[in-house]
């Protein structure tokens, strides 16, 4: 398992289940429907040499963000408040009280829109918190996935939250007796390199590919068809 520093219920996309116009807007920053569709082809392709089951995932967050119109309503009124003190003097008069009032108000409404923003979001959630919120939610949609259900116990599973930047790599228990954590540590961190440059399609690319290889040396497909237990496609949550 790994943790590299980046950025509704699944949308399928794929070869067999394609949606058109399925992809959310905060999505459309970061991949194409073509990239989408070519990372579902992607998971097929590479599935082909290895008995093993890959199932990529992103998230548009993982952590609680209740506390961030708040948070920067509280910020935005530690600055306000003692301009309009000093603006009236000091004096706790009618138009003072006013002021302060409607500052409150106006700091409220500013917050729950810039409260929007990713980056407002992150930069108020302490990094120790995003860590361990990305964990679980990783966990959670591993089991929510049924990476734990597959015959051979052999599943794969990138996970991507884009408001922390940050990426984890699960495996189920064969995965993880067989090849050692710190195989996977170098897909992860490059996949984290080409996310940050902004190249999404190629960080997915170059990630399943390696994923696939590693699988094939040590659960190499029997020549049979192999059943697909769990779908190709790139899982999208919020």
């Amino acid at each position: 398992m790994a943790v590299v520093d980046l950025a509704v219920e699944d949308l399928p996309v794929d070869g067999n289940n394609k949606t058109q116009n399925s992809e959310p807007q905060w999505l459309k920053k970061y991949l194409t429907p073509e990239d989408i569709q070519k990372i579902s082809d992607l998971v097929h392709k590479v599935e082909r040499k290895t008995r093993a089951e890959i199932v990529p995932m992103i998230v548009l967050r993982s952590s609680a963000i209740g506390h961030v119109p708040l948070l920067l309503t509280l910020i935005m009124l530690l600055v306000f408040v003692p301009l309009e003190f000093y603006y009236f003097e000091w004096s706790m008069n009618y138009q003072s009280n006013l002021w302060l009032s409607l500052s409150a108000v106006i700091a409220f409404g500013l917050s729950i829109l810039l409260s929007r923003s990713l980056w407002i979001q992150r930069i108020l959630t302490p990094n120790a918190d995003e860590m361990a919120q990305v964990w679980h939610r990783a966990e959670l949609e591993f089991y929510r996935q049924k990476m734990t259900g597959t015959e051979s116990r052999a599943g794969v599973f990138l996970f991507v939250s884009i408001m922390e930047r940050k990426a984890v790599l699960l495996t189920d228990e064969m995965v993880h007796k067989t090849l050692a954590n710190e195989l996977w540590e170098p897909i992860v961190k490059e996949f984290s390199a080409d996310l940050h440059r902004g190249q999404w399609m190629n960080g997915f690319s170059k990630a399943l590919e390696r994923c696939g290889e590693l699988l094939s040396e040590k659960f190499p497909s029997d020549g049979k068809q192999a059943r697909n237990e769990l779908a190709n496609f790139l899982r999208i949550k919020e």
